[in-house]
């Protein structure tokens, strides 16, 4: 694994799993989130965006955290391994609301400064309808790129099992 993307609903574990890949794997990370979001929550401009995207497609190894559809399919390409969170609705929704009370005004490690965690009506249906409306695509992207190894993570128990794998590997 030297290239590896990390998809899957918001509070699934992405950002953690992307970490926990980077250090154990001593792969450079980079969390989407972070070239996405300006501080304040304003989106950055898409031209920034797709340049900072090349410049890390660009390197021999990485971990990319996030979903972004309009790049995935660059990401996917270049990709040797995907770990897709496919967990239920209700453990995403748990843990985006234990991220929300924990990161309460401030900003969390993985996101830029100045957009302090939040959790509002908009990410609740984004979270929710996550599964109907955003796994289809991301299922049709990664269906496209059939060199990929895909693991899917569907409990936490799985994570940390499989977690224990990599770790041992020599």
């Amino acid at each position: 694994m030297e290239r590896i993307v990390v998809i899957g609903n918001a509070g699934s574990g992405k950002s953690t799993l992307a970490k926990t890949l980077s250090e154990r794997l001593n792969l450079p990370l980079l969390h989407l989130d972070t070239v996405f979001w300006l501080p304040g929550w304003v989106k950055a401009p898409q031209e920034a965006m797709e340049e900072a995207h090349r410049v890390w497609l660009a390197k021999p190894q990485w971990v990319i955290d996030g979903n972004y559809r309009r790049q995935l399919d660059d990401r996917l390409a270049l990709a040797d391994t995907v770990f897709y969170f496919k967990l239920p609705t209700v453990v995403s929704l748990w843990s985006a609301i234990r991220r929300a009370v924990k990161f309460r005004n401030q900003s969390r490690p993985d996101i830029t400064v100045g957009c302090d965690e939040k959790f509002d009506a908009e990410f609740f249906r984004w979270i929710v309808r996550f599964r109907r409306d955003v796994e289809p695509l991301l299922d049709q992207a990664i269906a496209r790129h059939s060199h990929l190894r895909v693991e899917i993570i569907r409990s936490r128990r799985a994570l940390r099992r499989r977690l224990e794998e990599i770790v041992k590997k020599p």
